[in-house]
């Protein structure tokens, strides 16, 4: 039993050394060359990466732009449960990138990005609930995710809960403040404790 661990630690050790490269060489702005290193991980099954190579698809850095390839990586991403792939995949439904526009798909991944902790995928879910996309106007519950995303460092998310607070009475601020303040406590709670199951 042994060896088959021995293998498995070694394979994520060269994929996590072989994915810190490839971040490393994208930050440096040397596309080209982190690209294929992205490819090569994310066609491994790699959720990280394959996040990486959606988004880099979408821009097109290293690689001609494809907004179809890059839904199709950014849903591999998001369906393994990676947070930020699941931010990014809402964020393609939203805007229609690579697929057409769908409020409702868009809503749903925002809501699992954001209950992952994804600040981008709070902001744009408190967005999707000012404006009444895909879901009924609720600005208390869009309140709540802009002061989440302003806890979790989004740049815009100060300005908006500025701009959403004069939307609502002081009883629905308390309500957003309070149900924010839940929130963090049962997300940092569940950060806390140990993982359910065997180790990754």
């Amino acid at each position: 039993m042994l060896v088959p661990l021995l293998v498995f630690s070694v394979g994520a050790s060269a994929l996590a050394n072989d994915f810190a490269e490839a971040e490393t060489l994208r930050k440096a702005g040397f596309y080209n060359d982190a690209f294929p290193i992205y490819m090569r991980l994310a066609e491994a099954g790699d959720a990280p990466a394959q996040n990486a190579v959606g988004l880099m698809l979408q821009g097109g850095l290293g690689t001609p732009e494809n907004m179809e390839a890059s839904f199709g990586w950014l849903k591999r991403s998001a369906e393994q449960g990676y947070t930020p792939g699941q931010a990014n995949l809402g964020a393609a439904y939203r805007f229609g990138r690579g697929t057409p526009q769908d409020f409702e798909e868009s809503i749903q991944w925002l809501r699992k990005g954001a209950n992952g902790g994804s600040p981008t995928a709070m902001y744009n879910l408190g967005v999707m609930l000012h404006q009444g996309r895909g879901i009924q106007v609720d600005d208390v519950e869009a309140l709540k995710w802009f002061l989440l995303a302003r806890e979790f460092g989004h740049k815009d998310g100060a300005h908006n809960v500025t701009a959403t607070a004069y939307l609502v009475d002081s009883a629905g601020q308390k309500r957003a403040e309070d149900a924010a303040n839940d929130w963090l406590g049962m997300y940092r709670k569940k950060r806390n404790s140990p993982p359910a199951g065997s180790e990754q």
